[in-house]
């Protein structure tokens, strides 16, 4: 049983190998989206990362914009 679900808001796709969000790709090869950010410079400097590469303390599930995950 494979399981699709990868970062939140991500899911998998075996025949590309990629990861979709809502509104951008992620390639895990490249270790990046390979659209830019619909927002623009807004979602930080990089517009082609994921949660400003922080992947442990931020999230992006959208695509859009970096949320801090809480930490307990």
């Amino acid at each position: 049983m494979e399981l699709n679900l990868r970062f939140p808001g991500q899911y998998y796709d075996q025949e590309t190998n990629l990861h979709q969000n809502y509104f951008r790709d992620y390639s895990p090869a490249r270790g990046r989206y390979l659209q830019s950010d619909p927002i623009g410079l807004d979602g930080g400097w990089n517009i082609y990362a994921y949660s400003q590469s922080h992947p442990i303390l931020l999230t992006d599930s959208k695509g859009l914009a970096t949320i801090v995950i809480p930490v307990p």
